[in-house]
């Protein structure tokens, strides 16, 4: 998936600017300019009034098959030692996917010194843990969870 900016057709009214809910479009050269920080969302490509946005989709029949693709994972955020309240809705909701799929629930846990979070995990319903978890001293400890969640 791509969004790219025609920029033949913009007029550089910068409406799209405005509708980028990641402030990833940018003005150069009266120009809009599409920035690393797109996501590919396309919530500006509706709001550019000549068309000059473009986002392209996937064609479904490019798309890989995930038939052999198992289970439900789900990223475990947490700070200062403490899982976060959305990692266990999202255990929660999961869950009852898995349920349906009749697959298994999987935590994914990255950090230091977060092995003692595994109990309240697997208490919140997760079948399975994926402990990524290094040395105090290493990079981890300095990621945020922005920087995590572009793994």
């Amino acid at each position: 998936m791509s969004v790219k900016i025609l920029s033949e057709e913009c007029i550089g009214c910068q409406a799209c600017i405005d509708s980028c809910p990641y402030g990833a479009i940018v003005m150069k050269d009266d120009k809009a300019v599409i920035t690393e920080d797109c996501t590919f969302c396309g919530a500006c490509e509706s709001s550019c009034n000549v068309s000059a946005i473009v986002v392209e989709r996937v064609k479904t029949e490019d798309l890989q098959d995930i038939s052999s693709y198992k289970g439900v994972w789900v990223f475990i955020e947490h700070r200062d030692g403490r899982m976060r309240n959305v990692s266990v809705e999202l255990i929660g909701e999961g869950r009852k996917l898995a349920q349906e799929l009749g697959e298994e629930v999987s935590a994914v846990l990255i950090g230091d010194n977060v092995v003692e979070m595994s109990r309240e995990i697997f208490a919140s319903g997760a079948d399975n843990i994926y402990l990524i978890e290094g040395a105090p001293s290493s990079t981890i400890q300095q990621m945020r969870t922005q920087s995590l969640l572009r793994i």
